[in-house]
């Protein structure tokens, strides 16, 4: 074999290898973001003119929660109908962020919307073969600091918007992964740090109306054990927080 036909053999044989990392690195980083691929969701479109503002939200990314948190006061109208209208295809802190905005508006669907969120968190919580993510959900309230603030200084909408939400969370199948809890157990934070995801990490599709059910259940057990237990305020500013993360979490901490 002449040089120049060594030369070129080592040369296709070196830019198979460096395509093979490219294609590999490339697999695990997606693989890292999520293990499922994203929905599609419409743009949220804020303002209209040319001050309007289109944002693809792409919720497999880390950042997508507080891009949308972020957004100034005067984009609530937007956020309020992009999520309303996409809530089946949320995670549930997107729910919460809807129920913070809606807050200044409308009190009574600020707090259904809190509770549905906390049921709908419960309830990807129970989809992970790892329990030791529930933690996380302690996460979720500090997307909501607004309404939760009220709703534990007003028992009585807090049990009312309760109930609403246990009547109407799953009126339609949610489409969304729990990935973005799920994430946070200990079998995938260790598979995390290799570049892996474990293949085992979400319980099988046959399960979840069960889970569904199992969520509301639990939910409604902890609504009525507060209400018999303070049958004339339905409950009390502490027993409120039964249902709801600790108030010790700060209000700058989000979940992806």
């Amino acid at each position: 074999m002449s040089s120049f036909l060594r030369s070129f053999v080592r040369w296709l044989l070196a830019g198979a290898a460096l395509l093979a990392i490219v294609f590999t690195t490339v697999s695990v980083q997606r693989g890292t973001r999520t293990p499922e691929s994203p929905l599609a969701l419409p743009p949220l479109v804020i303002g209209d003119g040319g001050d309007r503002q289109v944002i693809h939200v792409d919720i497999a990314s880390p950042d997508s929660i507080q891009t949308v948190r972020s957004l100034p006061v005067t984009a609530d109208g937007s956020i309020i109908a992009w999520v309303q209208d996409n809530q089946r295809r949320l995670t549930p802190p997107f729910l919460m962020i809807l129920a913070e905005r809606l807050y200044g508006y409308d009190r009574e669907a600020a707090a259904v919307w809190y509770h549905t969120g906390l049921i709908r968190g419960r309830y990807d919580a129970s989809r992970c073969t790892d329990r030791s993510a529930d933690p996380a959900l302690e996460m979720l309230v500090a997307l909501a600091p607004d309404i939760a603030r009220y709703l534990r200084a007003h028992p009585v909408q807090w049990a009312t918007a309760a109930e609403q939400a246990i009547d109407s969370t799953f009126a339609e199948t949610e489409l969304s992964s729990p990935w973005w809890i799920c994430k946070h157990a200990l079998a995938a934070l260790r598979a995390g740090v290799r570049g892996e995801i474990p293949s085992d990490w979400m319980r099988p599709e046959e399960d979840w109306p069960e889970l569904r059910a199992l969520a509301l259940a639990d939910y409604g057990d902890d609504v009525r054990d507060v209400v018999v237990a303070n049958p004339v305020t339905g409950a009390t500013e502490g027993d409120s927080e039964r249902l709801a993360p600790s108030e010790d979490v700060t209000d700058d901490q989000s979940t992806n």
